[in-house]
C-alpha cells in the first residue's frame, strides 16, 4: 500500500491571497509615511513662523516710545531657512503687524502689539486656506 501525501504545497490562490495582504500592507505603510512627512513639513514651518513672529515683537519691544505710535498693519515678507533637499527655495512668510491702543484699557502708556504671520506650505491645494500663526505682546510706558 502507497499513501500519498496531499497537502505538498500552497495552491495558486492561497499565494495570491497572501501577496494581496502583503500589498495591502506595504500601501499602508506608505500612506503613513507620506502623512508623516508632511506632518514635519508643516512643524517646520510653524516653527519658522513662530521665530519669525517673535523676532519682530522683540524688534517692537526694543522700540522707543515715541517710535510706537498706533496705526494701520505693516507688512513686510520674511524667507525661512533654504530647504537642502530639492530646490533651494526657501519658504515665504508674510509678515503683519500692527501697534494698537487697547480699546478696552483707557491708559495712554500701555500699548498692544500685534503679529501674524501668515505662508501657504507647498503641496496645499490652490483653494487651501492660508496657514497662520499670531503672536501679540503688550508694552507699557515706563516714565
Amino acid at each position: 500500500m502507497h499513501s500519498h501525501d496531499t497537502a505538498a504545497g500552497l495552491t495558486l490562490i492561497e499565494v495570491m491571497v497572501a501577496m494581496s495582504m502583503l500589498a495591502a500592507g506595504l500601501l499602508a505603510m506608505l500612506t503613513m509615511q507620506i502623512n508623516a512627512m508632511r506632518g514635519g513639513q508643516h512643524g517646520k514651518y510653524l516653527t519658522e513662523a513662530s521665530q519669525i513672529a517673535n523676532q519682530q515683537i522683540e524688534f517692537l519691544d526694543n522700540q522707543t516710545w515715541a517710535n510706537l505710535v498706533p496705526g494701520p498693519p505693516q507688512t513686510r515678507v520674511a524667507a525661512g531657512v533654504v530647504n537642502g533637499n530639492g530646490p533651494n527655495q526657501a519658504q515665504q512668510y508674510n509678515v503683519q503687524w500692527q501697534i494698537l491702543q487697547d480699546p478696552g484699557v483707557n491708559n495712554q502708556n500701555l500699548r498692544w502689539l500685534n503679529v501674524t504671520i501668515t505662508w501657504v506650505e507647498s503641496g496645499d491645494p490652490a483653494n487651501a486656506p492660508l496657514h497662520v500663526y499670531a503672536f501679540s505682546s503688550y508694552r507699557y510706558n515706563e516714565l
